[in-house]
């Protein structure tokens, strides 16, 4: 069912369209967003759940110092500075004076309370095997270590010249629905066949597999190692570069993209990564303010 909206009192327009993008129009933006006849008091959508935590050390180019970041997967430095840079570059020809500043990202030039640097390796204590650890999720370790050589893949989901045929195929361990899944293929992903062996079930083709092999582990199963180098912030801090927009600097929060870009196409609604519908960009007008520099009661950091 499609949602019914109010009538825009005018037609959306790019910020280009409002002429130089000096504080007054700037500010002259804002209280038309604030004028549209959006519905007051709008539910905030979120989600609830336990995201899987990942590890990415980030270097600073400044002082040198490695900080081991812990963040859902979507959230690491590498994957909002990305984010974040791509913002930018598409807001800058509407006008708008943007850029990003990663030096929060260095625990040490942040002066973030750090504590032990997080686990680089763990030993399975029943087989002495060493593996990396690039993640964790509750009381559970994600391993992962090489698995170089042989692998199996469905016949039937692979044409003649070894393209795959259908979307979300999986790379198995072994020639059977039991093998472990190393990775899953998508159409018109490339194989390349091994000489199948004599007890390889017919139905299964044996390919060459170089990639990681995805484990999880309890607690208890493994002896972690410590990382020799490197920081880690405590618990509760999460990376968050800054933008620097109009010459106002504003720590990062996961929304902001989808917002400055919709105000910079001139849109009364937004989509955000992290919800089911459109929402008014109105209800979000505090955060646009502070991000434009509007907001001048704020003590800028």
């Amino acid at each position: 069912m499609n949602r019914l909206r109010p009538l825009a009192l005018f037609a959306a327009l790019p910020l280009a369209a409002f002429g130089a993008l000096g504080p007054d129009a700037i500010s002259e933006r804002l209280k038309e967003i604030e004028a549209y006849p959006a519905p007051n008091g709008w539910p905030l959508l979120c989600t609830t759940g336990a995201p899987v935590t990942v590890y990415e050390d980030y270097i600073c180019p400044a002082c040198g110092e490695r900080t081991r970041w812990a963040a859902p997967a979507n959230l690491t430095p590498s994957a909002i500075l990305q984010r974040m840079e791509a913002t930018a570059a598409q807001l800058r020809p509407q006008g708008l004076e943007v850029a990003v500043d990663p030096s929060p990202l260095c625990a040490r030039c942040a002066g973030l309370p750090c504590e032990a640097s997080l686990p680089d390796e763990a030993v399975v204590n029943a087989t002495g095997e060493r593996v990396r650890v690039t993640g964790h999720y509750r009381d559970v370790y994600i391993t992962g270590r090489l698995a170089e050589g042989k692998a199996w893949i469905s016949r039937r989901y692979v044409d003649a010249s070894g393209a795959v045929t259908a979307r979300r195929v999986n790379v198995r361990s072994a020639p059977s629905l039991d093998g472990d899944v190393l990775d899953m293929v998508d159409k018109g992903f490339k194989v390349e066949p091994l000489p199948a062996s004599p007890e390889d079930p017919p139905e299964w083709l044996p390919i060459r597999f170089g990639g990681e092999l995805v484990r999880k582990f309890p607690h208890g199963l493994l002896t972690l190692v410590s990382r020799v180098a490197g920081i880690a912030p405590k618990a509760g801090e999460a990376p968050a570069p800054a933008w620097i927009v109009q010459g106002v600097r504003t720590p990062y929060r996961p929304d902001d993209e989808a917002l400055l870009l919709a105000f910079a196409k001139g849109a009364r609604w937004v989509r955000l990564p992290i919800g089911m519908a459109e929402q008014p960009l109105k209800v979000h007008l505090p955060r646009l303010r502070t991000l434009l520099g509007a907001d001048t009661a704020r003590v800028i950091q």
